[in-house]
Formats: C-alpha cells, sequence, structure tokens
C-alpha cells in the first residue's frame, strides 16, 4: 500500500503550509521529496541584502515565483527578469527612496499583466510620484497598501491617477475581450493606508482630484498632516466603497465621527455595507443613524470597544434586511451590550458566520430562572448553525452552586447547545470581561463563573465538532480537538 506522503500531490498540498525552514528540510529528505519541496521555497523570494543569488538563477525558477519582497534592491537589467506568475511585490524601507525608482520602475513595468497586490511599508520616508506611474499601468492590481511613508501632493496626485488609470485599463480590456476571462478585473478596489504622513499639503488641493469610483474596500489607521476636514474629502473622493475600516490607536488623529455620520446618512456611500470600526467616539445614538440609514444590508458590522448598546441593537434587530443578512458581528468591549442581546442575537441571526462579544449567562442560554432553576421563558435554539468562530464568556452565575448536583447537568445543556453548531472551527467560551478601570476590570473577571473545561461538565459534546480546531473555556487555555478526546479517554 502506497504510503500518502509518498504522493506528490500530498506533499505539495502540505507544504504551501510550511515556512521555508521546514520547507528546506522537507527538500532534504530524498530525491522525490526535492523534487516536491524545491520549487516551493522558490514561491516566496526575498531581496533582502547584496549575498542573492545571480540574476541567471532566479530566472530559472521563474515559473514557481509568486511573492517578491523587496528589502534590497540590487542594480540588475530587470527588464531581463520576467516573472510570469509574480502576483504580489512588497517593498520595504531603504528601497522607497529615489535613487532606486527606475529600477523598481522597470521590474513594476515588466510584471504589469500578472501584478495583482503592491505594497509598500517605509520608515516614514518620501515615496516619489514615479512609483505610482508605474503602478498606474499594472492592468489586474487589485490591492494597494502603503505603510509609514510620506506622500507630497503630487505623490497623492500621481496616486489617485494611477487608481484612476486602473479603471480605465480594465473597462479598456473588457471592451476589446469582453469573453476572456482575464479582463474580468474591475480595477484597484482595495486601498490600505497605515500611519500615512502628507508633507505640506494642501486640503483644498484635495478637490482637483478625480474621485474613484471602482475603489470598494478602505482602511485607514491614522493619518498625519491632512486634519479632520482633509480626511473626510479623501473618503468623498471614493463614493462606491462597500468596506471602511477605521482604527485610531496611539495617535492624535482627529476624525470628525458626527460628520462622517452626517454623509452616510446623506448616501455618500450608498454600496456601504461593511463596517469595521474601534473607539469611544463611536456612540451608541450615532451607530444607531448609521444602522438606520444604510439601504443594503449590513454583511459585517465590527464595532468593538464603542458605543453600541440599545440604541444601535434595536436599530440592528428592527430592520429584517441586517439581522438575515449579517455574516460578522464583533461587539466585544462594548460594556452595554447585555446578556439578552447576545442571546437574541443567537437566535435571530442565521448568516452569522463570526461573533465576538461579552457576558452571556446560561440563564438566557436555557431560558431558566435563578430561582427554582425551571424554565421560565422559551428556550429558543440557536439558529446561527453556519457560525465558525464564536467568542464569548458563558457564565454560569454566582446564584449557582458548583458542588450542587444539578450544576453539571446544566453545564452539560450548555454544551450540547454548542455541538449544534457543526461548522464551528474556534470556539472561546472564557475570555475576560472589558472594564474601562482596571480595578472593576479585576473585580469584573473573579466575579466569573466559567464553564468548566472537565469530561464531567459535558465537554465531550465537542467531540461532534469535527471542525474545530480551538477551544477555550478560560483565559489563557488552548484545547485542540485532539486534546479533547485524550481527556475523555482518561476519564
Amino acid at each position: 500500500m502506497v504510503h500518502p506522503l509518498e504522493l506528490h500531490g500530498i506533499r505539495f498540498n502540505i507544504g504551501v503550509y510550511l515556512n521555508t525552514n521546514d520547507l528546506i528540510n522537507c527538500s532534504r529528505v530524498s530525491k522525490e521529496w526535492n523534487s516536491t519541496f524545491s520549487n516551493l521555497i522558490w514561491r516566496h523570494v526575498i531581496l533582502h541584502d547584496p549575498r542573492l543569488p545571480p540574476l541567471e538563477q532566479i530566472q530559472a525558477h521563474a515559473e514557481h515565483i509568486y511573492t517578491l519582497a523587496i528589502c534590497f534592491l540590487p542594480d540588475w537589467n530587470y527588464s531581463r527578469l520576467n516573472l510570469p506568475r509574480l502576483h504580489s511585490i512588497k517593498v520595504y524601507p531603504n528601497v522607497a527612496t529615489p535613487n532606486v525608482v527606475l529600477l523598481l520602475d522597470t521590474l513594476i513595468r515588466n510584471h504589469s499583466s500578472s501584478l495583482k497586490r503592491f505594497q509598500i511599508t517605509g520608515g516614514n520616508s518620501l515615496i516619489p510620484s514615479g512609483i505610482f506611474n508605474a503602478i498606474g499601468i499594472c492592468s489586474s492590481l487589485m490591492s494597494l497598501k502603503l505603510s509609514r511613508v510620506t506622500l507630497t501632493l503630487d505623490a497623492v496626485k500621481a496616486l489617485f491617477a494611477a487608481c484612476g488609470n486602473k479603471g480605465q485599463v480594465a473597462r479598456d480590456a473588457q471592451k476589446k475581450d469582453y469573453a476572456t476571462s482575464r479582463s474580468k478585473s474591475s480595477g484597484l478596489v482595495s486601498l490600505r493606508l497605515t500611519d500615512l504622513r502628507f508633507q505640506s499639503f494642501d486640503t483644498t488641493a484635495l478637490s482637483t482630484l478625480a474621485p474613484l469610483p471602482h475603489l470598494e474596500h478602505i482602511d485607514i489607521q491614522r493619518t498625519h498632516g491632512i486634519g479632520a476636514s482633509g480626511f473626510l474629502r479623501l473618503l468623498v473622493l471614493c463614493p462606491n466603497i462597500k468596506s471602511f475600516y477605521w482604527r485610531h490607536i496611539m495617535t492624535g488623529t482627529s476624525f470628525r465621527v458626527d460628520k462622517w455620520i452626517n454623509l452616510v446618512e446623506s448616501r455618500a456611500w450608498p454600496r456601504l455595507s461593511c463596517l469595521d470600526v474601534l473607539g469611544e467616539e463611536f456612540k451608541d445614538e450615532g451607530l444607531c443613524r448609521v444602522i438606520k440609514s444604510l439601504p443594503l444590508p449590513l454583511e459585517k458590522f465590527m464595532v468593538r470597544s464603542t458605543g453600541f448598546g440599545h440604541r444601535s441593537f434595536n436599530a440592528l434587530m428592527s430592520a429584517e434586511r441586517h439581522y438575515n443578512h449579517i455574516q460578522e458581528l464583533e461587539l466585544a468591549g462594548c460594556l452595554d451590550v447585555t446578556s439578552d442581546m447576545i442571546q437574541q442575537i443567537m437566535t435571530r441571526m442565521p448568516a452569522l458566520e463570526y461573533f465576538s462579544a461579552c457576558r452571556l449567562y446560561v440563564t438566557d442560554i436555557l431560558g431558566i430562572s435563578i430561582m427554582d432553576h425551571k424554565d421560565t421563558k422559551n428556550n429558543q435554539e440557536w439558529v446561527c448553525t453556519n457560525l465558525r468562530t464564536l467568542r464569548l464568556c458563558i457564565d454560569m452565575g454566582k446564584a449557582f452552586d458548583p458542588g450542587s448536583s444539578g450544576y453539571d447537568e446544566l453545564q452539560r445543556q450548555v454544551y450540547h447547545r454548542l455541538s449544534n453548531l457543526k461548522v464551528l472551527e474556534t470556539l472561546n467560551v472564557g475570555r475576560d470581561l472589558p472594564y474601562l478601570e482596571h480595578l472593576k476590570y479585576l473585580e469584573a473577571n473573579a466575579s466569573v463563573q466559567r464553564l468548566d473545561s472537565r469530561p464531567s461538565a459535558g465537554l465531550g459534546y465537542l467531540l461532534s465538532l469535527e471542525r474545530l480546531k480551538k477551544f477555550s473555556s478560560k483565559p489563557g487555555e488552548s484545547l485542540t480537538l485532539r486534546d479533547i478526546e485524550l481527556m475523555m479517554e482518561r476519564c
């Protein structure tokens, strides 16, 4: 009988998930293994110092190279370098300087038809506009990331021109070859700006920039030198965004949430359906207004550590277009979210695939009275059977005595309820509770009576979750399905 690892296809599928060192070790096992894993080693190439393989050696493995990370750009004739499968280029600090722009320009232009992702990460270095001119001709580019770099007004104009050209190139390609699958691109759809600095920037000049109608996803984490008004002007230039991600941590970035909400209500972004924000400046009333004004069903609503409370919850649950379609919901750190709200979400959102929140009491899960442990209301089943990730703090409550005969039976009922979520991959039922004040945080978490990860408490019910990769019933714990099997075998 042939061992599975003797088959090239199985070895290859395993090798895709290994790091470079593991791939090198595997390639030394035998001649057959070398033929499988040596090619995988070349999937991700890093140019990090002058001691590099010659251009000829890289070209010899051109068919296997998918990602190129550039920390050092050697003085090669890049017109001779042809990597037909190259879809991602990442440029790091000491490369994002004017003296290598011509080399980088040649490299980008030579792979303009295959590049899908481009990233520049610099040590706040000034990015010349020439790089964006080359990016503008990449007909397949879908994602652009700029991190810790500085842009002048000319560079911003070149950036917007490049993004605009991307859409035009794609539309022209569709007109010329409509039946060809390679012409499906609709232009740059994702833009990520992290710790971006604008040098000597006049925000009124933003009015001269052309809109980016093809941009669908925008991710902004910290901007400097543009102000709140300039920030909003940039967003308005992207009228068709579907997904908005914003963070303000560790910076003084000003973001006029009230004006942003006014723009949402005026349908500045009519296709917005995914929202991922963090910060207490997003109040309950403001989030309520956002939910009510979105014309399309929400697919993703990540509002961690915001003021999400009764108003926004009622707005969410009163709109069928939202609660029947939402797939990802993040409410962790929202101090006004109650256990009853969490239970209602679990029983009324059938499309949920990711859900993260705070404390859910067992009394709400099972619909029982604290006084006599009997049913007092409808014991509604959870309808979110598509859940792949669930992160909560399931609290037994102080009213139940861990030493009583019925305590483990209650826990078994909870584990049985969890076992009905058949596609779960990550399950955390013992997360810490958030509190702004340190003493309240310690006091609140000390009072939590978490589920036991003991076989007698019903842990064995989780063995029916065949996709489960990680389980935790208390902070710091991480069990796999195999760990649970071993615990059950020892009983």
